[in-house]
């Protein structure tokens, strides 16, 4: 009898990591898809015109689509790989990605300098849920955006990001007057 226990042991030992392997995966698996975006808080209006650096009014005209490639990433992160494993075949299409660009045409600015141009937003990348905010052509919304963090001057330049994060909303002539009454 005691050495029936015995033989059995290592057997329900091994399906037992098994079967938590295989919990703790599927565990993963839900999670992650879970918190793919996530924003923290919720900001009031007041809080959003401050944090960001440019908020205007504007009709959106066209939605582009963008092969984005940088070229300094990928070298970096290529020697990066080769020191890892040196016969890996690194090819430069797999730091390509498809952005969303929007054609905003500014009707006012409450924050920054935007007036009477067209301005370009990135927001997003094709085939990903990747917390970007996604406007329609041909309709009008308030935009709360930055300034592209990458460590260059912007002086003249019109890069500008926005996320789902922000304050970006469909206008209205309520939302309008509460946004100028923070502001005044």
């Amino acid at each position: 009898m005691c050495w029936v226990k015995s033989a059995r042991l290592p057997v329900l030992r091994t399906l037992t990591a098994v079967t938590m392997r295989a919990i703790t995966l599927i565990f993963l698996l839900f999670v992650f898809d879970a918190v793919a975006c996530t924003c923290i808080g919720n900001e009031t209006l007041d809080e959003a015109l401050n944090s960001t650096d440019i908020v205007f009014k504007g009709v959106v005209k066209e939605i582009e689509v963008r092969d984005n490639f940088n070229k300094e990433e990928y070298e970096l992160y290529k020697k990066y790989l080769l020191e890892i494993d040196s016969s890996k075949n690194i090819d430069s299409s797999q730091f390509i990605t498809k952005e969303l660009y929007y054609q905003i045409e500014v009707e006012k600015t409450y924050k920054g300098r935007t007036k009477n141009m067209i301005v370009t937003i990135q927001s997003g990348i094709v085939g990903a849920d990747d917390c970007k905010y996604r406007f329609e052509i041909g309709k009008t919304y308030f935009v709360f955006a930055e300034y592209e963090r990458t460590g260059r001057k912007f002086f003249r330049r019109k890069n500008i990001e926005t996320d789902a994060c922000q304050k970006n909303q469909l206008y209205t002539l309520k939302k309008e007057k509460e946004l100028l009454k923070i502001i005044d």
